[in-house]
């Protein structure tokens, strides 16, 4: 469970650090970091193209992909600067992590012994100098330097990947990254635009950035297990069992929504929002689970039409519930979302759940 160790420290330094922030920054100054930590964090997931996947299939992208991934980097970063992002220039270290999943393939041991140092370094550093905590949102930046540094040593090691185009894998997924930042974080966006009391969007995106380190938990948990799922199964734990993953968030769920008062003692939060975004975790990893379930047979452009779906049932109902519920219209529609979204992922992933089953029991349906 290297990979979960490393998004446990990753997420205990970025909280840490956001205490420190949110009782040491002046509260617009903090309200505008969080907001730039959401979209550069959004911009991040889209940049990196489902990269990770693409490497753990055994590919590496074709010579022509190389326009098509720097258009990729400078959408993003225009983005950035177009929301007056103070990291508008870090998708352009996205590189990098692109090279780490490399490394993570052929040498996990180093990989994540690289990461749980740079998560000490980057979290010391962030706490000297707040504009450097971008350091910590762009992943696996010091092993992406290690995998560079000894790809141009050996260019052999990627001679093990088939080339693949890049643009006909990520298409379908790049759409669906836009779409699930927009539906995911529709309410940050709108409040960051409608609402004006300043105390309020503080302690909502404390709650939001919370829950995001709470559910980031079970969806590392399944990026994880995407090695060992697919038609040739070959999970050899029930730790990778989409059951126990399943499982395992409903009891982190319940923890979270017990802990919400405690929470709130070191790093306000509106705990309101932070309970309501704790239930639907666990739908949050079936939908996920649903997603890696198409990419696995193939399917990308299901996952791209859900996404759809998503955004226009969300923005909907966000903007027909505000005239009875105010600022937490935003919040209801995006949970509505999640749970209805799941019903139709129950029987997507009984259909499938011999790709992600344990052997020994994968004649069996969920």
């Amino acid at each position: 469970m290297p990979l979960v160790i490393e998004k446990i420290l990753r997420a205990i330094a970025g909280l840490l650090i956001l205490i420190f922030f949110s009782k040491n920054l002046e509260i617009n100054y903090y309200n505008s970091l969080i907001f730039d930590s959401f979209t550069l964090g959004l911009l991040t997931t889209i940049g990196l193209l489902s990269y990770r996947p693409f490497v753990f299939l055994n590919y590496r992208p074709s010579k022509k992909d190389t326009y098509f991934i720097l258009l990729i980097y400078l959408i993003s970063s225009f983005t950035l600067l177009a929301l007056d992002n103070q990291w508008w220039f870090a998708p352009f270290l996205l590189p990098l992590t692109k090279g780490s999943f490399y490394l993570e393939k052929t040498n996990p041991s180093k990989f994540y012994l690289t990461n749980y140092i740079s998560v000490i370094i980057f979290g010391s550093l962030a706490l000297i100098e707040p504009f450097l905590f971008f350091l910590l949102i762009v992943p696996n930046i010091l092993s992406g330097l290690l995998f560079f540094q000894k790809f141009l040593t050996d260019k052999k090691k990627l001679f093990n990947f088939s080339k693949k185009s890049l643009r006909k894998f990520s298409s379908p997924l790049l759409l669906n990254a836009v779409l699930i930042s927009i539906y995911t974080k529709l309410d940050v966006f709108l409040i960051d635009s409608l609402v004006e009391n300043s105390q309020f969007k503080m302690d909502y995106f404390n709650s939001v950035k919370v829950v995001d380190y709470v559910v980031m938990l079970p969806v590392v948990f399944i990026s994880y297990s995407f090695r060992y799922w697919g038609k040739n199964n070959s999970i050899k734990s029930y730790f990778y069992d989409y059951r126990f993953i399943l499982i395992a968030s409903l009891i982190l769920s319940a923890i979270a929504i017990l802990s919400a008062s405690i929470i709130n003692a070191f790093f306000t939060i509106d705990i309101f929002s932070f309970q309501l975004y704790c239930l639907v975790i666990p739908f949050v990893v079936l939908n996920t689970t649903r997603n890696n379930i198409f990419l696995l047979i193939n399917s990308n452009w299901k996952v791209t039409i859900f996404s759809v779906i998503s955004v226009v049932l969300n923005l909907g109902l966000s903007l027909i519930l505000y005239n009875f519920f105010g600022n937490y219209s935003f919040l209801y529609g995006t949970i509505i979302t999640q749970i209805l979204l799941s019903m139709f992922s129950i029987k997507i992933v009984r259909n499938n759940s011999k790709l992600i089953i344990h052997e020994t029991n994968n004649k069996k349906n969920f």
